[in-house]
């Protein structure tokens, strides 16, 4: 994303400072390439100034920007999360509109602040109704971020990828955009790992599976599945290729034995009338696909058969670790014994 700061606006006008803003991570993005552009990085730090709303009043950030640069040409000034606290959308809006009027001046504010002060306001996504957006129209540079449409994703994900000097396979982006979904910043960390790891080569299906913590977790839903619903072979099949992309034995039995424990959360929420809106947030857990495989499993099993497999759960555990068994052995047992049950 080209951002250009102290350049011209729509009109053709030079206009002074920036505002990017949009999705986070797009526009924490577009702020790091223009410091890094423009030099800012090299900047002494006692001319670099950070600030977030609300911890921070027009006043005082007229008084850092009019401040003389130390020893430099340049002082910067960044700004964070200003605008959308003033967001109609947002519940912070509402409590906030009894300080909008003390940030009415900034617009007009912008016109006079010295030339060596580079002030650049970062937000997340905002109303187009948003007053403050309105009102710096034409005052200061715009850039917005938005992020890709779903049916664009596969296309940012191709290019992230030729960015960093590999290719990724059909099956390997549709696994990732399946289990990752449109969180960008979390597809780019996952993008990193894989072209880290595969080097020149393209990415696979397999690499996704072996590397992608939601596919492997994903992984173990379908296997705990399988437990629940007494197909071992199924079971088996599916812990044994979650092994062959590289996990540890400890490794599954952790993750089953926390999706037991979610499981057994569930049924207690369930039996509280927990409405499903809710069920995420009082889980911890942020992944809708994580909430609702969690919720059907609970359905499926009895708090008899929970209790069950928690001890199949501790008694693999301790094969492994007293040596009884070696691993694979351990959790073929494991299986063997959990879907033993009827």
């Amino acid at each position: 994303m080209k951002v250009t700061i102290w350049g011209p606006n729509q009109g053709g006008n030079f206009v002074p400072g920036a505002l990017i803003y949009g999705d986070p991570f797009l526009a924490e993005e577009g702020l790091a390439k223009l410091v890094k552009d423009r030099g800012f990085g090299d900047l002494l730090e006692s001319n670099c100034h950070r600030f977030s709303y609300p911890n921070v009043t027009l006043e005082q950030l007229k008084l850092t920007c009019d401040a003389m640069p130390f020893l430099s040409t340049t002082r910067l000034v960044i700004v964070r999360n200003l605008l959308s606290s003033f967001d109609s959308r947002s519940k912070q809006g509402d409590s906030n509109k009894g300080t909008t009027s003390s940030w009415k001046g900034l617009s007009d504010y912008l016109s006079v602040m010295p030339d060596s002060t580079e002030l650049i306001f970062v937000d997340g996504f905002l109303n187009s109704n948003n007053w403050m957006l309105r009102d710096l129209r034409g005052k200061t540079k715009i850039e917005s971020c938005p992020a890709p449409r779903r049916s664009d994703l596969a296309l940012w994900i191709r290019q992230r990828v030729s960015d960093r000097g590999s290719r990724i396979s059909p099956s390997a982006l549709t696994l990732l955009i399946h289990h990752v979904g449109s969180d960008l910043r979390t597809l780019d960390s996952e993008i990193e790992k894989l072209t880290l790891f595969v080097g020149e080569r393209p990415i696979g299906e397999s690499n996704v599976l072996a590397l992608v913590s939601d596919v492997r977790e994903a992984n173990i839903f379908v296997a705990v599945d399988a437990v629940i619903e007494s197909k071992g072979d199924l079971a088996l099949r599916l812990i044994q290729k979650i092994r062959l992309g590289g996990a540890g034995a400890m490794y599954v039995l952790s993750m089953i034995g926390r999706q037991l424990r979610l499981v057994t959360l569930v049924k207690e929420l369930q039996e509280d009338q927990t409405p499903y809106s809710d069920m995420g947030k009082r889980l911890q857990i942020k992944s809708d696909f994580v909430v609702q495989k969690t919720i059907s499993q609970a359905k499926l099993v009895s708090w008899k058969r929970i209790m069950f497999l928690y001890d199949q759960v501790l008694a693999a555990d301790q094969r492994i670790k007293k040596g009884i068994l070696d691993e694979d052995l351990a959790l073929e047992l494991f299986v063997t014994e959990a879907v033993g049950l009827d």
